[in-house]
């Protein structure tokens, strides 16, 4: 979005920060389960005809394992509760919040994204995607960082990941596995992940749920009519543009 433009032009632009942080928060919370217990590999080799509980990765209990997030904005802070209710401890690299906010939610933090990675058993993305900041924020260097045992998560967006440095983890076992909601090519739906047996896929529909979807249209209706009614003495809600004149 061209913010200086709309300004100009006296257009208002808004947002609606956190509608869907129930639903992505409980995919990721979802993923770490489905990746520890293997529930969808093994729906994968049963449907093959495949009746075995041997086949795959090793796995382990939740309990006393850490779990490992990039940033901690509302959609983390919502998987504090279930992911200690698994036992996870849980360690956050977010370079805006101090130790002392972190410890409220009974997080510890991570100095460095390096150190999130080498004490991490997930690995979960919850960063925005930011050019020259977040973008390829996790590439070969990192991958090599993390625990061969770990899993690794992204429910944020696709570009923050090097997408060919993540399938090479993949291949050849720098990482154990995968569950990804979204991926760097969506607009042709094309990606190496396909077809990897230790990747878990799902298509961009970790926000997704009627309520999310009611609660989307309301709120940004809400803001148009406050918009576009005399009646209302202040300003949109989540007005991006505060310099807008109208």
């Amino acid at each position: 979005m061209d913010i200086e433009a709309a300004t100009e032009h006296g257009i208002c632009v808004t947002n609606i920060p956190g509608f869907c942080a129930d639903e992505v928060s409980l995919h990721a919370v979802g993923f770490a389960i489905d990746l520890a217990r293997k529930i969808t590999y093994f729906d994968r080799t049963v449907q093959a005809g495949k009746w075995d509980p041997l086949l795959g990765y090793k796995t382990y209990r939740l309990k006393d394992k850490v779990f490992g997030m990039v940033f901690f904005g509302e959609i983390p802070k919502r998987m504090v509760a279930p992911l200690k209710a698994l036992g996870l401890s849980i360690l956050v690299y977010a370079p805006t919040k101090s130790r002392e906010f972190l410890e409220e939610y009974g997080c510890e933090k991570a100095e460095t994204l390096d150190e999130l990675l080498k004490k991490s058993d997930f690995v979960s993305m919850h960063c925005p995607l930011i050019e020259n900041v977040t973008y390829h924020m996790m590439g070969e260097n990192e991958f090599k960082k993390m625990k061969k045992t770990a899993f690794f998560i992204n429910t944020a967006r696709g570009s923050v990941v090097d997408e060919a440095a993540l399938v090479n983890a993949l291949k050849t076992g720098e990482i154990k596995a995968a569950a990804v909601d979204v991926i760097e090519d969506e607009m042709d739906e094309k990606s190496e992940l396909f077809g990897l047996d230790n990747c878990i896929l799902t298509p961009h529909a970790a926000f997704m749920s009627e309520d999310a979807f009611y609660e989307g249209r309301y709120r940004a209706l809400e803001h148009l009519a406050q918009r576009l009614s005399e009646k209302m003495s202040s300003r949109p809600t989540n007005l991006v543009n505060e310099d807008v004149c109208y």
